[in-house]
């Protein structure tokens, strides 16, 4: 018959055998190229202008600003597409920049992501529209579909202008280079350059519902580290899926990955947080429990507010980021006081900071082209897990020590002198002696037993 134990240790390395071949085969799928015969789109990068405000129209209804005032110095060169200066309130934003001289058979464009609408003339000829410029709560969804149209043959050197309005001060403009290339080129590279993310967060969130589904078996009163460590896989493999706009081209559905980025982005924190208080936390007075509490509130705000219509969840984005800078100082520092006393947990969990902060400097200093932040949550992630097997793997020897311990001790009970019969002898002397004060102030003859036993008191005529 095999052992539980047996079985436990068993899933554990079957888990990390499967870990490690996802690990090999991630790597080969992300650095696969495409193939030689697919078109090569051309990223626009350099020559980007931008102005605040928006043009008059003409008699035909084309923007004045398309084919007059080029030259103006309203237009100003950036080398970003989003989060421009001079927004003071404006809600209309224009960028320009000329289209690559290359030649395809099918010309397209493919713009990642646009917030929130947008409107996009070649030269003067309006080639795409998402909608009209007005305030809608729920146009805000369009912002998760890329923005793909067709070009005419003679596109070479011509100017692109895009008018992009949004509602949101915090976002506006492009996320993303702008392509442009073949129709079946833009999508293969945008499916290739995401499927990393996708295979990272469709593996996230396996594990993330194995801990909260598998380990809820082993005990309510063991199961908080396993609802912090599945919450926070879940939302971040969560997150990782819906920010890709290679998502939203093979499923269009942008109201769903609208709320499934942001619910992670409010989540995933509560996760990180619960389980460190769980593995490394000090106490149910510590200041780590009070900081996955205040997530917990400002999650369920948020929901309400994004339910009435009140506040649109990514207004909370800017906060959030500065929040979670405080929450990583104040767990780090926690973390690092515990790694000095001696924790082995803590030691294990600053590491993977470490690790994940090693990556995270990467992309900081050389930009999103050589991103590398995902092999760091998933080598952080790894680390939690482990350390999640490690807890668990400590409270069952702690409970079988303890279980011996029991054992003996009921041994030896039934080996010697019962332990009822060994408190009797005290009972009885003290129940005779709490009788006799009582009969005492109750009456003023009374009589006792000699075996300690309070006996009947004696009438005064007896007496």
């Amino acid at each position: 018959m095999v052992r539980r134990s047996d079985k436990k240790d068993t899933r554990s390395g079957l888990i990390l055998s499967i870990m490690t071949l996802f690990f090999l085969g991630a790597l080969c799928i992300h650095a696969q190229p495409l193939r030689e015969s697919d078109s090569p789109p051309v990223k626009i990068t350099e020559g980007w202008q931008y102005r605040w405000g928006d043009s008059p129209v003409d008699e035909e209804g084309v923007p004045v600003w398309t084919y007059q005032e080029l030259d103006s110095p309203e237009w100003k060169p950036t080398t970003a597409t989003i989060r421009l200066p001079g927004h003071e309130g404006r809600k209309i934003l224009w960028l320009r920049a000329l289209l690559p001289e290359e030649k395809w058979e099918a010309p397209a464009v493919l713009i990642p992501r646009v917030f929130t609408r947008c409107h996009v003339y070649l030269d003067r000829s309006l080639v795409y529209s998402s909608g009209d410029f007005k305030p809608d709560y729920a146009t805000r969804y369009s912002s998760f579909i890329p923005v793909r149209f067709s070009l005419p043959g003679d596109f070479q050197g011509k100017s692109l202008f895009i008018r992009i309005y949004t509602d949101l001060p915090e976002w506006h403009g492009l996320e993303g280079p702008v392509l442009v290339g073949t129709s079946e080129s833009l999508l293969l590279q945008t499916i290739h350059r995401g499927l990393i993310y996708l295979i990272l967060g469709g593996f996230f969130i396996f594990i993330g519902l194995f801990s909260l589904t598998t380990l809820f078996e082993r005990g309510a009163h063991k199961t908080y580290a396993a609802l912090g460590f599945g919450l926070f896989t879940t939302f971040i493999g969560l997150a990782f899926i819906a920010a890709h706009p290679a998502t939203a081209l093979l499923v269009q559905a942008s109201k769903f990955w609208f709320y499934s980025l942001f619910l992670s982005f409010l989540i995933f924190p509560i996760g990180l947080i619960l389980f460190v208080d769980q593995v490394i936390g000090t106490g149910y007075k510590s200041i780590i429990r009070r900081l996955w509490q205040i997530h917990v509130v400002i999650a369920v705000v948020a929901i309400v507010l994004e339910v009435l219509k009140i506040m649109p969840v990514p207004r909370w984005n800017f906060f959030l980021q500065y929040l979670w800078i405080v929450d990583m100082l104040i767990v780090v520092a926690t973390s690092i006081q515990a790694s000095i006393k001696g924790s082995f947990e803590a030691r294990i969990f600053t590491a993977g900071v470490a690790f994940f902060s090693v990556f995270a400097v990467h992309d900081i200093l050389r930009g999103s082209e050589f991103a590398l932040m995902h092999w760091g949550t998933f080598g952080f992630i790894l680390l939690l897990g482990y350390l999640l097997l490690h807890q668990f793997s400590e409270n069952r020897i702690r409970l079988q020590i303890y279980s011996k311990e029991l054992e003996e001790k009921t041994r030896e009970a039934r080996g010697g002198q019962s332990p009822i019969r060994r408190v009797q002898p005290n009972l009885r002397a003290e129940s005779g002696r709490a009788h006799k004060r009582s009969s005492r102030e109750t009456s003023p003859v009374g009589s006792v037993q000699q075996d300690g036993f309070p006996g009947k008191p004696r009438s005064r005529c007896s007496a």
